[in-house]
């Protein structure tokens, strides 16, 4: 059997910059959805930091992404957001404490976990190949956005495979 590493070997990941050129409203849902991420981290990390502090439990990523079912049950906003993106918080979480505890270990002692984020910060949403769609006429449709947003490229991604 093959391992994941051998089946990726010969593929080749390609990643294009777009810069996107939101309407008002476009704006306000993009806004909308970096807010319900940040909410996301922190409701997760601070889950995470409690069961630490509290019975000394570290939740694994896997534990952590089935309290995201929970998390959407008491705050309906939530699923506002797309379920894959929330998962990739989580992932982005395991990876920030990774780091965390990889730097400790190399005798960093300024490294610190990660932290709560203010709600309005500036931060990255990650979709993975279902929170996203290529249309025709440069124009990219982001989940749980209204409308295709419009942007620019150097690629002319009309004629591109782009899956």
């Amino acid at each position: 059997m093959k391992s994941s590493s051998d089946i990726y070997k010969n593929i080749e990941f390609i990643t294009y910059s777009v810069r996107l050129n939101p309407t008002i409203n476009q704006v306000r849902q993009l806004k909308y959805q970096l807010l319900l991420r940040n909410k996301i981290w922190n409701l997760l990390l601070k889950r995470k930091q409690d069961l630490y502090q509290v019975a000394k439990y570290n939740i694994s990523k896997y534990d952590l992404e089935k309290y995201l079912v929970i998390l959407k049950e008491d705050d309906l906003s939530l699923y506002d957001f797309h379920s894959k993106a929330a998962q990739s918080v989580n992932k982005q979480i395991d990876a920030a404490y990774e780091m965390f505890f990889t730097k400790r270990k190399q005798g960093d002692l300024k490294a610190n976990p990660p932290n709560l984020v203010d709600l309005d910060k500036q931060t990255s949403i990650t979709y993975n190949q279902s929170g996203w769609k290529i249309k025709t006429n440069n124009r990219i449709k982001i989940s749980k956005v209204d409308d295709p947003i419009e942007f620019f490229s150097k690629k002319n991604f009309d004629k591109a495979n782009v899956k």
